[in-house]
């Protein structure tokens, strides 16, 4: 997504407000442009209260990447010894993952692609 595409979809933020739509940007931040990342950040901050419906983009994003991160963020939480081993469960992956990506199950799983199968795409949240 180029800067110029982006603006012209952050002009419609109003719109997603009115809608009750919030959006979130899933993935690898670190690959997207610094140009974009504020203006992404700005959209997700300005839609966060709407509930109605949850819009989620993916930028490099592949599911095991995102289980990985959620279990070495837990991981970091027993080094600084802010979580016993023994609380590490599903339910808290579960919660570390929903955090960082799709808080809500997934209703609705659209591939431009065309591929109608997963290939590491949300898995954690379409089981």
């Amino acid at each position: 997504m180029t800067v110029v595409n982006f603006t012209r979809f952050y002009l419609r933020s109003e719109e997603f407000n009115e809608r009750g739509v919030s959006i979130r940007f899933i993935g690898d931040w670190t690959r997207v442009s610094p140009r974009l990342k504020p203006l992404m950040a700005k959209v997700m901050v300005e839609t966060r209260e709407n509930h109605r419906f949850r819009l989620n983009f993916a930028f490099v994003y592949t599911g095991r990447n995102e289980i990985t991160r959620g279990v070495q963020e837990l991981w970091k939480g027993v080094n600084e010894e802010r979580l016993l081993v023994d609380d590490l469960s599903v339910s808290l992956l579960d919660e570390v993952i929903r955090i960082n990506s799709a808080k809500y199950p997934v209703d609705l799983l659209v591939r431009t692609s065309g591929c109608t199968r997963l290939s590491d795409y949300m898995m954690w949240q379409v089981n």
